[in-house]
């Protein structure tokens, strides 16, 4: 039977068991092979923060992942629609963020903040439409592709459209005469 309860315990294990492996510490065929690891966490506060808004037993350990995950070539994306409710080690070891529209002002500034951008980039993640983002960096350039495949690097924020999901939640519509 599953409880939210549970699930942070479960959590934990798991990266300990990631860790334990890319370390060599159970097994050293991935340490051997040079083998990455990347973890995929979507909505990190339920998982970092209890109902009282307290550390649950994965805070210490999810954090851990993001200071020092790299060296052991673990790789951290974690997804929330509350920025601010992240752990403060997983903000401060945060070098990349994909910002969708950000309604609430204070969540708006601290990115910014964060992030060091202009009020105009904070204002304008305020305003982002559906599937609008802006990609921000701390300290790595970004990689840009142009249409015509022209690279360039910069490190400023990057404003664009990402591509919509293709699963249906619901039914498709008719459009025109097709």
């Amino acid at each position: 039977h599953y409880t939210k309860d549970y699930f942070p315990l479960v959590t934990k294990h798991i990266i300990d068991t990631i860790f334990d492996y890319q370390r060599g510490k159970t097994e050293t065929y991935f340490k051997d092979n040079n083998s990455q690891v990347l973890c995929v966490i979507d909505e990190l506060p339920t998982i970092t923060r209890d109902g009282r808004g307290k550390p649950t037993a994965a805070t210490e350990t999810i954090s851990d992942l993001a200071a020092a995950g790299r060296y052991h070539r673990i790789g951290l994306v974690a997804a929330t629609q509350n920025y601010s409710l992240n752990p403060p080690r997983i903000i401060q070891n945060t070098d990349f963020l994909l910002c969708f529209n950000q309604a609430k002002d204070e969540e708006a500034k601290q990115i910014g903040r964060d992030f060091n951008l202009s009020k105009d980039w904070v204002g304008r993640i305020k305003e982002l439409k559906t599937f609008e983002c802006v990609a921000m960096t701390r300290s790595s350039p970004f990689v840009v592709y142009t249409v015509f495949g022209v690279r360039t690097e910069t490190m400023g924020p990057v404003e664009g459209i990402v591509l919509p999901p293709l699963n249906q939640h619901s039914a498709p519509r008719k459009t025109g005469n097709i």
